[in-house]
Formats: structure tokens, C-alpha cells, sequence
């Protein structure tokens, strides 16, 4: 599939964190467009705006059904330089790379101290749920995930039980949260995620003096690279859309396990990119030898 077939128009994330009160506009590069066409592409953008969510709610997921008609209505107006461009439809290929490249370097960018939280705006991503082969896709990535979380040294001491149906639910929480609304919220506990956590850090597979305590640093890292390399291997990480909101989502999801995970999620993500990582991963009976360096900063 080409890249031009897979950059559909659509919006960029923006964060907005507590202590920002600038509403920055993201506006359409091609001014071309009408605006019919235009606000039929918003409705199936992959990536959405982000919105800080409610002080003390438990959802974390990203991005907000927040509507975004008072910014993108002038569209012949220029990108400022800290806002992202859209991922619009185009012909030219150079003109699409320079445009995954932006969004690139706006997912790095927009890791700071500060903590956004978000939830997500199922309207946008539900397109990209179908695009990717919706909730059963999911429900393979993240079964996929559970099978080198078994085997990983560090993650399986979290999990008390291999027999727990850990990727149906997961999956289907992640393809819930894009657009499929109930197949996981009508069927789980309303704190089923937060009893879950609860659970992996009380487990008795850990060690003592780690009973109790939440994830580090070098679990979010181990998590995050297991989680992009079984993308890949399902084929999610050639879907441009679904990469670039994947890394994206994650970067400012995990922050509300560990603040200083957030600028490792792409280096992540590239990890299993490189079949040497992986070799010695497994040499190294499932453990990542380089875990030494990320340490939290407490």
C-alpha cells in the first residue's frame, strides 16, 4: 500500500497540559479543500485532538471528543511553527514524507515535564480501528504481547496467572477505547484496569523488597518495546496511520505510570527494529541486558 493511499486528511494530537491556556489552532495545509471535504476527512482522522482529562478520573487513554470546529474552519491560514500540520491526502510523495516527518518530530516534541492527560475522541480513531482490521487485530497484537510478556524475566513477574484471558481484555479495551464502544466496557468492572494493576504489583512472583511498588522505569521500557515489536510483527506498524498514533498514544499514556518514560517511547518502538536487539534478547534468556541505565529519577 503506498504512503499517499494512507495519509487520509485528518488532525493532528495537541496536548494541552495544566498549566498551558493557549488554544493553538491546527489548520489545514491545503487550502484547496472545501470545507465540505474537509470536515468529512476530520471525522475519519486516525489521530485526534488531545484535552486534558477531569482532575481524579481513572480513564487515561488519549485523546478528547472535544469539538475542533472553531480551530480548523479557516483553512487557508498558515501552520504556526509549535503546531503540527495536518496528515492530508496528496499525490506527492515527497510532500507526504515531509508530513510523516513533522509528525515524527511533534511526537517528540511534545514530551515535557509537564503531565497531560487525555482521553480519546472515538469518532477519529474508530476509521483506523476498521482500517487496521478492527477489534480482532487488536485482540492479536496484544495476545501477541502476552506471549513475550510470559517468557520476558522482568514483565512475568507482574503476572500472577497465564491463564487469565490477559490479551481478549486488553484488546478489546484498546479497540473500545478507538470506536468499538462496549465490547469491553459493558462487560468489565468499572476499576477492572485499576484492580488488575493492583493485582501485578502485589504479585507473588516478585521479589520482596519489590512487593507493592508500581512500575519503574525500566518496566515501562520493557512494556513499550514488547508492545511495538508485537505490532510490528502483526503488520500494525506499516499502517502510517496507525504507527505515528501508536507512538504518539503511548508516549503520553505511559507517563501516568512512570513521568519519566515518556521520551523513551520511540526509541521503543525503533527497538525491534533491529534483529540484533532481539538475538541477544533472547540469548540473554529474556532479559534486556541494557535495563542498568534507565533508572527513575526519584
Amino acid at each position: 500500500m503506498g504512503i499517499s493511499s494512507l495519509l487520509k486528511s485528518g488532525t493532528f494530537f495537541r496536548s494541552k497540559s495544566h498549566n498551558d491556556s493557549a488554544n493553538t489552532g491546527i489548520k489545514d495545509m491545503h487550502s484547496s479543500a472545501t470545507n465540505d471535504t474537509h470536515q468529512q476527512s476530520a471525522s475519519r482522522c486516525p489521530v485526534a485532538h488531545l484535552n486534558k482529562m477531569e482532575k481524579g478520573s481513572t480513564d487515561t487513554v488519549v485523546a478528547s471528543p472535544e469539538s475542533t470546529a472553531n480551530e480548523t474552519s479557516d483553512q487557508t491560514q498558515s501552520v504556526s511553527a509549535d503546531a503540527p500540520p495536518y496528515i492530508s491526502s496528496t499525490k506527492n510523495k515527497s510532500n507526504c514524507t515531509d508530513l510523516v516527518a513533522q509528525v515524527q518530530a511533534r511526537s517528540r516534541s511534545q514530551v515535557g515535564s509537564q503531565r497531560p492527560q487525555m482521553t480519546m475522541d472515538r469518532t477519529s480513531t474508530s476509521y483506523l480501528l476498521q482500517e487496521i482490521g478492527g477489534k480482532e487485530a487488536m485482540v492479536k497484537m496484544v495476545t501477541r504481547f502476552y506471549e513475550h510478556a510470559f517468557k520476558d524475566k522482568l514483565l512475568d513477574t507482574f503476572i500472577m496467572n497465564h491463564n487469565d484471558p490477559h490479551g481478549e481484555r486488553l484488546g478489546l479495551w484498546l479497540a473500545d477505547k478507538m470506536g468499538d464502544i462496549g465490547v469491553w466496557s459493558n462487560h468489565r468492572p468499572t476499576y477492572a484496569r485499576q484492580m488488575a494493576h493492583h493485582r501485578s504489583w502485589y504479585s507473588h512472583k516478585r521479589a520482596a523488597e519489590d512487593m507493592g511498588n508500581s512500575f519503574q522505569l525500566k518496566d515501562c521500557v520493557v512494556w513499550m518495546r514488547l508492545m511495538f515489536w508485537s505490532a510490528r510483527q502483526e503488520g500494525l506498524m506499516e499502517n502510517v496511520h496507525f504507527r505515528e498514533w501508536f507512538i504518539f498514544a503511548i508516549t503520553l499514556a505511559i507517563r501516568v505510570y512512570e513521568y519519566t518514560a515518556p521520551p523513551h517511547t520511540r526509541a521503543c518502538a525503533d527497538w525491534s527494529l533491529k534483529q540484533e536487539n532481539i538475538r541477544l534478547y533472547q540469548q540473554n534468556g529474556y532479559s534486556m541486558p541494557d535495563l542498568d541505565q534507565f533508572q527513575n529519577r526519584r
